[in-house]
């Protein structure tokens, strides 16, 4: 195997146009895009038309006035189509557990930010954060970080667009995660991990397993939260 050969991309799935399988059409169309490299995907106006080519022709009807605005403006963004795509065919209920869940995501202290990055840009999208202002993005994405990494920022002027400012944070993000620090957090989140984990087998036949409640954050809200509570359709 060639392993300087760029794999191919992923094949872009298709709706039949079914309410009942479009979550998970969704589902594999964020990921898809979130796998594939800019160079593998293409530029942002052949994504925008290979996204279009996703929906039945009936549906592609439904949402033909937001695609030709969006085009006429160059370059269009396609986690907007997602976020539209989401409002016009996805349920209100769906949004909403985005919505929950995007208040209690929260990266370890011992996970990598890239990884973490595209659980965060799914929940964003699928809450209907595409077509937020890049503050709003910004104030979910900060709230969500790592404590220990959001400490590597603070003498750092980090970018106010949401796309400028990813791009800063992965190298800060990796030079902390090859840190002396970042490789203790890992080690004692591993310990903690195996000791739980003998606890729970210990008394697996002596009681319940249990259960804990997400640690919600509501005092560290941004002051534009309530761009959250709008059913629109996957983010310091």
């Amino acid at each position: 195997m060639d392993r300087g050969k760029k794999r191919k991309p992923m094949t872009w799935p298709k709706w039949n146009g079914q309410p009942e399988s479009f979550h998970f059409y969704l589902d594999r169309l964020v990921f898809k895009y979130n796998t594939d490299e800019e160079e593998v995907n293409g530029n942002n106006n052949v994504v925008w038309y290979e996204i279009l080519q996703t929906l039945p022709d009936q549906m592609m009807r439904r949402v033909e006035g937001f695609w030709r605005q969006e085009s006429a403006k160059g370059n269009p963004d396609p986690r907007k189509f997602f976020s539209h795509l989401a409002q016009t065919f996805g349920s209100v209920q769906q949004t909403e557990r985005a919505q929950d869940r995007l208040r209690t995501l929260i990266q370890r202290d011992s996970q990598e930010f890239g990884k973490f990055l595209p659980e965060f840009e799914e929940t964003l999208t699928k809450a209907g954060g595409a077509s937020w202002d890049n503050a709003s993005k910004l104030a979910w994405l900060r709230n969500s970080i790592s404590p220990a990494l959001r400490e590597q920022l603070v003498p750092v002027i980090m970018p106010k667009d949401y796309n400028e400012y990813i791009q800063r944070l992965h190298p800060i993000a990796w030079a902390f995660e090859h840190t002396a620090k970042f490789k203790a957090l890992q080690r004692k989140q591993g310990s903690a991990g195996n000791v739980t984990k003998g606890r729970h087998q210990a008394s697996a036949t002596s009681r319940s397993p249990v259960t804990t409640t997400p640690r919600h954050r509501q005092q560290r809200y941004p002051p534009s939260r309530t761009h959250v509570t709008h059913a629109t359709m996957t983010a310091t």
